[in-house]
C-alpha cells in the first residue's frame, strides 16, 4: 500500500515538474516577445520582420495583397457553394427519390 501512495505522489510530482517547466518556457518566450525588434537577435528572421515592418508598401503591392485576399475568399466561398449545390442535388435525386 505504501508503494501505491509513493507512486501516486511521484505522478503528482512529475505533473508539477512538467507544469513548472511549461510555465518557465512560456515566461522565456514572453520575455523574448516583449523585446523590441532590434533587440531580438536570437532568431534571424526577426531582423527580416522588423525591416519589412518598417518599409512602406507601394500602392501596387497593397492592391496585390488586397486582390489576393479577396481572391482567396472567393475561392473558399465557391467551394462552399459547390458543396451546397451538390448536397441539394444529392437530396433531390438520391435521398428523396
Amino acid at each position: 500500500m505504501t508503494n501505491k501512495r509513493r507512486h501516486t505522489f511521484s505522478v503528482f510530482r512529475a505533473q508539477e515538474q512538467y507544469i513548472d517547466e511549461l510555465l518557465a518556457a512560456q515566461d522565456r518566450e514572453l520575455n523574448e516577445l516583449r523585446k523590441e525588434p532590434e533587440e531580438q537577435t536570437e532568431h534571424p528572421d526577426y531582423q527580416k520582420r522588423a525591416q519589412f515592418a518598417q518599409e512602406e508598401m507601394t500602392f501596387r503591392e497593397k492592391l496585390q495583397l488586397i486582390g489576393g485576399a479577396v481572391g482567396a475568399g472567393l475561392v473558399i466561398a465557391g467551394v462552399f457553394l459547390a458543396a451546397f449545390a451538390l448536397l441539394i442535388l444529392f437530396c433531390i435525386h438520391v435521398w428523396f427519390a
